[in-house]
């Protein structure tokens, strides 16, 4: 059985929702959308603790009621068990279930179901993979604001998964999500700018956005800064060589510097990618 990258598996619109003390009578009364999007609030820890359980209590609820959204959010927490649960074969029947939905959904521009049917076709889950037409989802979705398709978009760019490997644009899109608070863009952005990924090297700013996503109310990507920050703290990133002093060399004709500086253009090593 395949294994499905986590941080793939789990989309959420990141929009703005509802408070609980809205939301809850609504959903304890049967609308399906206050349902769902209590859901996505206790699974991605959006102003409340993260809680698996009652996340997977509202998923239920609504995927019940037939909503593709919830079935996706269900099956991606009984995948791996997050409330204690695991499930693979009901999870893998509900990731094909939703997908019919979703692409409904996503012809009537909706955003959240978009950055979901991304991920399938990202996976070839209930739909053929498809990693091309996963970016054009990503895309729309990134654009309408969703934050986390924003940061897979990202991801599609800065390891060339169906289009054209380019790390500076992935960096402009994960700095879209990581300066409106989403902690997994914020670790990459992060990481890009200590390595001078598709930009200038900048360690300090790299670093910064770590600890900015260490203190994140999502445990897993708080977490998962919290132990770069530490494995960093021991061994500290290294400086890369001076952009600017090969830059000179290879404008006075020196041609080794004016091939590596040709190299990192089209790479996006140290540079931005031209």
């Amino acid at each position: 059985m395949r294994i499905f990258p986590l941080v793939l598996l789990l989309s959420v619109a990141f929009s703005k929702a509802d408070n609980l003390s809205v939301l809850l009578p609504k959903a304890e009364k049967g609308d399906v959308d206050a349902q769902y999007q209590l859901a996505e609030i206790y699974a991605e820890a959006q102003g409340v603790d993260q809680d698996y359980s009652k996340a997977s209590q509202w998923a239920r609820k609504a995927a019940d009621q037939g909503n593709p959204k919830a079935q996706y959010r269900l099956a991606s927490i009984l995948f791996y068990g997050m409330d204690g649960k695991k499930n693979q074969p009901e999870a893998l029947q509900l990731f094909i279930k939703s997908a019919a939905g979703l692409e409904r959904l996503s012809k009537k521009n909706d955003a959240d179901a978009q950055s979901k049917l991304g991920i399938l076709y990202a996976q070839g889950i209930g739909v053929k993979n498809d990693q091309k037409e996963a970016v054009k989802l990503f895309e729309k979705a990134a654009k309408a604001g969703v934050l986390k398709a924003q940061c897979d978009l990202g991801d599609a760019y800065l390891f060339g998964r169906g289009v054209e490997r380019n790390p500076t644009i992935g960096g402009e899109w994960y700095e879209k999500a990581a300066g409106a608070g989403y902690g997994k863009a914020q670790i990459q952005f992060g990481l890009i700018n200590i390595q001078g990924m598709g930009c200038r090297q900048d360690i300090k700013e790299g670093l910064d956005w770590l600890k900015r996503a260490s203190e994140q109310r999502h445990p897993e990507y708080a977490k998962q800064a919290k132990d770069l920050l530490d494995r960093l703290e021991k061994n500290p990133p290294v400086n890369g060589p001076d952009m600017d002093a090969l830059i000179e060399r290879a404008g006075k004709g020196e041609l080794k510097a004016q091939l590596d500086l040709a190299n990192r253009y089209e790479k996006g090593a140290g540079l931005k990618v031209d």
